[in-house]
């Protein structure tokens, strides 16, 4: 059986449609077998959601994995300002893609690409988000971490979902070696989600850390 990051053209697909609530909006996805979360919205990408909403995501977003475009087509959805991009290695992920833009009203920007192979090599985003392929294995998500840092505007994030026990701990320290800044916004239960940036955002005024926030610093 493929996983949900490879394509088999010979799979049978079993289109099925799905219903979503996220904070009093309804949403309508087509899934399929061989695709990741076909049976509902999973935990960690509504959570990854929650934290976007809460650091004000908004201009150009890259839901990037994007399986069948849930994260993206919330997220353009839901955040005032944002312009949200699709990308996914999965042919039958980005077909359903872009079907469920049109189904929620989002308009299809929609690539095939491993990670950023297939995008325009001048694209530069405000925010990545990212629910890893972690069954892809470490090699391939940590790519996809060091891939992204070229590709974030000045002050843009990556803003990662990922639990304890798929190595979230040691991805922490892989990304403090590939950006200068990287934040625990959310951790509870063993999930984590991390913000990585590119420059250290500010201090508040008459405080030296953010309470309840963990930071790390790489260095180069």
């Amino acid at each position: 059986m493929p996983q949900y990051f490879e394509y088999d053209g010979n799979l049978r697909r079993n289109y099925k449609k799905i219903a979503y609530s996220y904070q009093g909006r309804d949403f309508t996805f087509l899934t399929c077998d061989g695709v990741f979360a076909k049976d509902g919205v999973d935990s960690f990408s509504e959570k990854l959601l929650d934290c976007a909403l809460d650091l004000g995501v908004s201009g150009d977003v890259l839901d990037l994995g994007c399986g069948y475009g849930a994260v993206g087509i919330i997220a353009a959805k839901t955040f005032p300002g944002s312009v949200v991009h699709f990308s996914d290695i999965n042919q039958a992920a980005a077909e359903l893609t872009a079907e469920n833009c049109r189904l929620n009203g989002v308009e299809p920007r929609v690539t095939l690409s491993d990670g950023y192979a297939g995008l325009d090599a001048s694209a530069r985003f405000d925010w990545v988000l990212l629910n890893p392929p972690i069954h892809a294995g470490k090699e391939a998500v940590y790519r996809l971490f060091a891939e992204t840092r070229p590709r974030l505007k000045e002050n843009g994030r990556l803003l990662v979902v990922i639990h304890k026990k798929h190595g979230a701990e040691s991805a922490i320290k892989e990304l403090g070696t590939v950006y200068e800044a990287v934040e625990v916004v959310y951790k509870k239960k063993g999930l984590y989600v991390i913000e990585c940036g590119r420059t250290i955002k500010p201090a508040k005024k008459g405080s030296l850390a953010i309470e309840g926030r963990i930071l790390f610093c790489g260095f180069f």
